[in-house]
């Protein structure tokens, strides 16, 4: 894939041949829609020296919303090179309208990745007797990170799953002496806070390992290595789903693959550290205990959604709500992945819609099933640090005002829990914090955040 600050070099675009003109379309009013892309790829081509790499996902079309995301140089590609026509303008589309079908991504199927990988000049790796559609698909590999993932296979679910268990089976057992945990990342995209992450990890290699699950259409483009090796295959994901379950266990299910991985902890692109290394670590690998919020709340937000269909495997008494980010050991991993009775009952009755009192499996399901099978290995609370005092459905976010050093010794200030016997800070780590907020973390001391 190219890099950062790497030239894509495309010669002999090859243009469809000419048309007759239509009696309807003249050749001037033909030509508009052309010299308006043409100032559009100007505008196109200054912005994109002045703000740098796309870290994009490939579109069809250039969004607008995607100039003041710096998410320019797939899109326009994606517009400019696709059935050859120039730019994705009105003339263009209407001469491919009797063609194909409009797509709404590339991951709709082989053509349009053939396409586009023609019109790049993009050769994939050449390997004698390969079907067309299969070198399609490794352009769809190459151009979403997929050919840079450590983690990357082509198992489904259902087979991923039982790898896992099998790998699973017994304690972890590291290569080199020394357990891993497992960093994996919830996202729908890009991770505004790499480089805040990259400074907390540095030095620590052989100690952990990094999952991202993000959207299948996204496409990894600057930014650090260590976040597109960790890729896996993925499915799309939508809030108050039980597709946002479903993603939390193929985390886990990758995970538990490296039998080193001895604790495993969910995060969020929004997600910052804000304790040393080597205290998370030592906290983690050293506990038999799995941190997962799961209370009982009568209130309609909580027991209100509550389904009888539940029941007999799920009552009232023991359904239970609490955040979705989580630390677990291996073997409650395993638990999680391995799951086939709780699991139906919340992809059944717990789905998100009026009819099922607008149940979101991501605040009950794991919350539940740790109650009923795991009450006495949970400490009954998250490492994750989240503001709910603002009311509303969604946490409050810290962004650039927010980020001081008086806000985050505030936070680890929280509570007093144990560490091991002795007291110490109650949560590592901190959401939702926005973009904005980087560059102030960034500048804090060492002493500040814990780690250089």
């Amino acid at each position: 894939m190219p890099g950062a600050n790497s030239v894509i070099e495309i010669t002999e675009l090859p243009l469809p041949l000419p048309r007759p003109l239509s009696p309807a379309r003249s050749a001037p009013a033909k030509r508009w829609p052309r010299l308006l892309g043409l100032l559009f790829l100007a505008f196109a081509a200054f912005a994109l020296i002045t703000t740098g790499a796309s870290t994009a996902a490939v579109h069809y079309g250039v969004d607008v919303n995607d100039l003041g995301k710096r998410q320019i140089l797939p899109g326009l590609l994606r517009a400019l090179f696709i059935d050859g026509c120039l730019l994705s303008a009105a003339g263009c589309r209407a001469d491919n309208r009797d063609r194909r079908p409009q797509s709404s991504g590339i991951t709709e199927g082989t053509e349009q990745a053939a396409q586009l990988a023609s019109a790049l000049k993009f050769k994939p790796k050449e390997v004698p007797g390969v079907h067309e559609e299969a070198a399609a698909d490794q352009v769809l590999k190459e151009l979403s990170g997929a050919e840079a993932s450590q983690v990357w296979h082509t198992m489904n679910d259902t087979q991923l799953f039982a790898a896992a268990l099998a790998a699973a089976e017994g304690a972890a057992e590291p290569a080199a002496g020394a357990a891993k945990v497992a960093f994996m990342f919830l996202t729908r995209g890009e991770l505004p806070l790499a480089p805040l992450w990259t400074r907390f990890l540095r030095g620590k290699e052989g100690r952990y390992s990094i999952y991202v699950h993000a959207h299948p259409d996204y496409t990894f483009g600057v930014g650090p290595d260590l976040f597109r090796k960790g890729r896996i295959p993925s499915q799309p994901v939508s809030w108050g789903s039980m597709a946002m379950v479903d993603a939390e266990r193929r985390l886990l299910a990758n995970a538990l693959l490296d039998r080193a991985n001895a604790a495993f902890i969910l995060l969020s692109e929004s997600c910052a550290p804000i304790a040393a290394f080597d205290d998370i670590y030592t906290y983690l690998t050293s506990t038999h205990l799995s941190f997962i919020e799961a209370f009982d709340d009568p209130s309609p937000q909580a027991r209100g959604r509550y389904h009888p269909g539940m029941q007999p495997e799920i009552s009232m008494e023991q359904w239970r709500k609490g955040r979705q980010w989580f630390e677990v050991t291996r073997e409650h991993a395993a638990a999680i992945v391995g799951d086939t009775v709780y699991y139906p009952k919340f992809r059944d009755f717990c789905t998100g819609d009026a009819e099922h009192q607008f149940c979101y499996p991501d605040e009950h399901y794991l919350q539940t099933f740790a109650y009923i099978t795991l009450r006495h290995e949970i400490a009954n609370r998250s490492l994750t640090y989240v503001d709910w005092s603002r009311g509303g459905w969604h946490p409050a976010t810290f962004g650039f005002w927010e980020a001081t050093e008086e806000w985050l010794r505030a936070i680890k200030a929280r509570g007093e829990c144990d560490w091991s016997g002795r007291p110490g800070q109650c949560f590592l780590f901190v959401r939702k914090v926005d973009r904005t907020a980087l560059r102030p973390l960034m500048q804090m001391s060492d002493d500040v955040l814990g780690y250089r």
